[in-house]
């Protein structure tokens, strides 16, 4: 006799697999994860881009700042000047050429030009420039002394700089800066 055991039908609860409330409870856990892992992702991102927005206006401001001050440190002092209602500064350089900044308001750039050639822009597209005043003062040298021989003739021009600049796009703040230059040759 052949005692083999006898195979019953499967019942429904023995089956090997998920039910439908299993799969919605993992569903909805999973998205909960993904959903926190993005929010995080997407807050790191905007964060970054502010932060490398930030960077980018901080080396500009230097750029522009080092030319301005190498300009107006060996530029002749009592050239200097700032025509009422304009964004701009003028002077005569070292060199003898009439050198110019100014605002150009319609692309928010700083331009330097030099009389008889054109602009350069010196601010890159990054950047907006939605305001900038330059002040120039004189100061005469003042010692109770009379001078004696030709540096201490004329005045040592002084510029300050005021600007608000900000990043092309909104990605970060605007920073507020000002400098204020001060030319070490007198007369041309």
């Amino acid at each position: 006799m052949d005692e083999r055991p006898v195979s019953r039908p499967r019942q429904p609860r023995e089956c090997a697999g998920f039910t439908l409330i299993e799969i919605l409870v993992a569903t909805g856990a999973f998205l909960l994860v993904f959903g926190g892992v993005m929010g995080i992702f997407t807050v790191f991102s905007r964060q970054q881009r502010a932060g490398l927005a930030t960077t980018t206006l901080v080396s500009e401001i230097q750029n522009v700042f080092e030319t301005l001050e190498r300009e107006a440190r060996t530029g002749f002092g009592d050239t200097f000047s700032a025509p009422q209602g304009t964004a701009a500064f003028r002077l005569k350089n070292q060199n003898g050429q009439e050198v110019t900044y100014r605002h150009d308001a319609a692309g928010g750039r700083l331009v330097r030009e030099v009389a008889g050639r054109s602009a350069q822009a010196l601010t890159s597209p990054a950047v907006d420039i939605p305001a900038l005043a330059f002040l120039v003062t004189a100061p005469t040298v003042e010692t109770g002394v009379p001078p004696q021989g030709p540096l201490l003739r004329g005045a040592q021009g002084r510029v300050t700089v005021s600007a608000r600049l900000c990043p092309t796009g909104g990605r970060a703040q605007c920073l507020v800066v000002q400098t204020t230059l001060t030319s070490r040759q007198y007369v041309p």
